[in-house]
């Protein structure tokens, strides 16, 4: 699912499949067309911080026992305007929740 210069790529799988103790898994690629590696940093910060603060609707789409929801965020972007980032990320969370827990 995407929204805006974020792209969600998402799945649901069993623990068993993957021995894991945490609920969730969150990977962040930002590509070089992006910019420099100053700049595809920044974006990265940017968007790890704007799961953090928003982690509570992470963990209760993946609160259900037995399920582990693994993520990729896809930053699709030019890297010269990063101020809607975190809106976007908030954004894309919001509607996989949605997606989830329907």
């Amino acid at each position: 699912m995407a929204a805006g210069s974020i792209r969600l790529v998402y799945r649901v799988v069993s623990d068993q499949d993957l021995s894991c103790e945490v609920r969730f898994q969150i990977g962040v690629a930002v590509g070089r067309s992006a910019g420099p590696a100053v700049r595809r940093n920044r974006i990265k910060r940017v968007i790890r911080e704007a799961i953090r603060l928003n982690q509570r609707l992470l963990h209760d789409i993946a609160c259900n026992e037995g399920t582990l929801l693994t993520a990729m965020v896809i930053f699709r972007g030019n890297g010269s305007d990063i101020s809607e980032t975190p809106r976007d990320m908030v954004r894309s969370i919001e509607k996989l929740h949605r997606e989830l827990t329907k």
